[in-house]
């Protein structure tokens, strides 16, 4: 199966891990107890602006608008983890 996921390092596909995602180049991304990642380098991590402006959500909420997430609903895990999307195939 071919990798969604590449390395923002050297671009080569990135495969999952026991606890991170790895590159055949042996560049890593540790994965966080929620089961996320961040693919964004250490280096870049630091910004004078970090997290979105008032632009970047304004064109977020305009997209989402649009329906082109519609075949996904938000669902409550049991574990209290917080929400997370889950895939509702279209109806026939």
């Amino acid at each position: 199966m071919n990798s969604l996921f590449c390395c923002p390092l050297c671009a080569s596909p990135l495969t999952r891990e026991e606890g991170a995602y790895r590159c055949p180049q042996g560049h890593s991304f540790d994965l966080a107890a929620a089961g996320y990642t961040h693919l964004l380098p250490v280096n870049r991590k630091h910004s004078k602006q970090p997290g979105d402006d008032r632009e970047m959500v304004a064109a977020r909420a305009a997209f989402l608008e649009k329906g082109y997430y519609g075949q996904y609903i938000l669902g409550k895990p049991a574990n209290g983890l917080g929400n997370r999307a889950i895939y509702q195939p279209a109806a026939s």
